[in-house]
């Protein structure tokens, strides 16, 4: 084989997984992202997820807080200081939540129906 064909061999090879991922293939596995509650804010105020990750949502303010979806298909029970609430996101779309306790405590949940393609350099 010629080093310019071994060469791309190698590199289908090394990009396989990527193309089967995009293809619908193989999907990466779950992953886990957190949201602090801090500062009578969500920290981040936007977070990109996948069908099948966790997030998991904590308190770090004084006072108890909550994540609700403003249509309630979803809420956490209150949290108190240093409490934690855990939800897997089952599907596809983008929504804001709030704190129940506090409606002007915003963010917002983007569930990408493809994972993002991580970038890569060259």
């Amino acid at each position: 084989m010629s080093r310019p064909a071994a060469r791309t061999m190698w590199r289908l090879a090394a990009f396989a997984p990527l193309l089967a991922a995009c293809a619908g293939g193989d999907r990466p596995p779950p992953r886990h992202h957190t949201v602090e509650i801090r500062d009578m804010a969500f920290h981040p105020a936007e977070l990109r997820v996948a069908p099948g990750d966790t997030v998991t949502w904590t308190n770090r303010d004084f006072v108890p807080h909550t994540a609700t979806a403003p249509d309630s298909a979803w809420t956490s029970p209150p949290l108190a200081k240093g409490e934690s609430w855990q939800m897997v996101v089952r599907a596809p779309g983008r929504g804001t939540y709030i704190c129940a306790y506090h409606p002007t405590m915003r963010a917002t949940l983007v569930a990408l129906a493809t994972p993002p393609v991580p970038e890569i350099d060259p």
